[in-house]
């Protein structure tokens, strides 16, 4: 619950311009709310939830577009001003620990994988990999071809994808292919189930694609009709 009260504080943050303290507020609002869901006193006042705030007097970053976990237990937020780590007291703005730096400021999406690593996609081109303190980019080179990154998602085998302006990628062996010609589908959404199809929403359309062996193929989503 936690998790879908942040994704519809990101949703509102990038609809409406909404700043980080905005939606770091409304997260940890969630976090102490529904650690007493379940309880006998169901009719619960205001009075019993704790609200702590973070501006950017405390450091809190603005423009948040994502907020995620990674393993370790720290949250990382990006926006328009590039990334911070929070561990539950203070906000720390990244600094990596060899020579480099993030591909832009201007952050669209973050994810946080299953290994510990944290993926982060800018409104630009590129995308990076970010664990135990180390950048790694992928560009043109390892023929990762979105201009803009909005979404990044794993699949249960440690696959990661990604969506956004551009073809629907996957990453294998160190480098980015496309999985399925979806340029012209206008892809908005996607997500993968238990059976490992992967799901993608577009305007007027949501349609799965199933792999078989090495290549996918696209299966249309057609509800049952009620009966």
């Amino acid at each position: 619950m936690e998790s879908l009260i942040a994704s519809v504080a990101v949703c509102l943050a990038r609809r409406t311009g909404l700043v980080g303290v905005a939606l770091l507020s409304l997260v940890f609002i969630a976090s102490s709310c529904f650690a007493g869901v379940g309880s006998k006193d169901a009719a619960w006042g205001l009075d019993h939830f704790q609200h702590t705030p973070y501006t950017a007097t405390e450091g809190a970053p603005e423009g948040v577009t994502s907020l995620v976990q990674t393993t370790d237990g720290y949250l990382w937020v990006g926006g328009s001003e590039g990334l911070a780590s929070f561990d539950g007291l203070k906000f720390v703005p990244f600094e990596p620990r060899e020579r480099g730096q993030l591909l832009s400021t201007q952050i669209y999406t973050l994810f946080a994988d299953h290994g510990g690593g944290l993926w982060i996609g800018y409104d630009g081109k590129g995308i990076s990999h970010l664990k135990d303190g180390r950048l790694k980019h992928y560009g043109s080179a390892e023929n990762y071809q979105l201009t803009v990154t909005t979404q990044i998602f794993e699949s249960s085998r440690g696959t990661v994808f990604a969506i956004g302006r551009g073809p629907f990628s996957e990453f294998q062996n160190g480098h980015w292919r496309e999985v399925f010609p979806t340029s012209n589908l206008a892809i908005t959404a996607a997500t993968i189930d238990r059976s490992s199809t992967l799901w993608l929403g577009g305007i007027e359309k949501v349609f799965g694609l199933v792999k078989d062996r090495t290549k996918w193929s696209m299966r249309d989503f057609r509800p049952r009709a009620e009966s």
